[in-house]
């Protein structure tokens, strides 16, 4: 979408977006490095779901908290977060996992005093009181917003691994009974001054394609997943077709946008 925006003022882009004549997916394709994953799928799978894809989702992100080092050893908090989400009870809708990935390896990446991370530690020197503490020293997100869900998916990580392992999870959950509970908040819609001041934002930083994507989920209600992975040239519809470009939500597909 470089060429696309190149140069343009977010209104003329705004313009596009709503007569259907913005590129919308050519810079959002971003290319990782070649690695051979060998031959072996098992491993293969492994590898990119624990280790290149956490990684990469760090870098696409600009996350400041790395993702958990390759070789974690068996019995400590980063080996029971990787059991846990092997669990089919563990969420597989790619933005909740990216969600939970992220608040887990806030708890992982934890230096303790003597230098060492939290998620090296051995479960079963994690005791009620460390979880306590732990919790104190993350507890408040830099909006001065608590982080309770941080605490409750230690929580859940850590009953899914006993189920799976329980010869090597302790039975006792040291995130058990911190008296905390999550109620998911109702999403407050975005006004269209916040959406171009988003836009300016995007563009002063030279990601002009973010801006151009946040217009088009705007403008024609469309979803992140379908905004860079379903939405394409092939679907557009000349003028006098009835609609320029056919909604691509996955939950509504057939809908025109508006």
């Amino acid at each position: 979408m470089a060429e696309a925006h190149g140069g343009s003022t977010a209104e003329e882009r705004r313009n596009r977006v709503l007569l259907g004549t913005a590129d919308v997916g050519r810079e959002s394709r971003l290319q990782n490095a070649q690695r051979s994953l060998g031959t072996d799928y098992a491993e293969a799978k492994r590898r990119c779901d624990e280790v290149l894809n956490p990684h990469f989702d760090a870098w696409r992100l600009r996350d400041e908290t790395p993702p958990a080092d390759e070789r974690t050893v068996a019995g400590t908090f980063d080996w029971m977060t990787a059991v846990a989400k092997s669990s089919p009870k563990w969420p597989k809708r790619p933005a909740t996992v990216k969600s939970y990935d992220a608040a887990l390896r806030l708890v992982s990446a934890y230096v303790l005093k003597d230098g060492r991370k939290f998620g090296a530690l051995s479960l079963k020197n994690i005791t009620p009181d460390a979880a306590d503490r732990l919790y104190e020293k993350l507890k408040l997100k830099s909006d001065g917003t608590e982080r309770t869900r941080t605490a409750i998916l230690c929580q859940r990580a850590w009953g899914l691994a006993r189920r799976a392992k329980p010869h090597h999870v302790p039975l006792s959950n040291p995130f058990e009974k911190m008296s905390l509970s999550y109620t998911a908040q109702r999403t407050r819609p975005v006004s269209y001054n916040e959406l171009m001041r988003f836009v300016e934002a995007a563009d002063a930083m030279g990601e002009g394609s973010i801006g151009t994507a946040a217009m088009i989920a705007f403008f024609w209600l469309q979803r992140q997943h379908d905004i860079l992975a379903r939405l394409t040239w092939s679907h557009y519809r000349p003028a006098g077709s009835g609609q320029n470009l056919p909604s691509q939500d996955r939950r509504t597909c057939g809908h025109p946008a508006l």
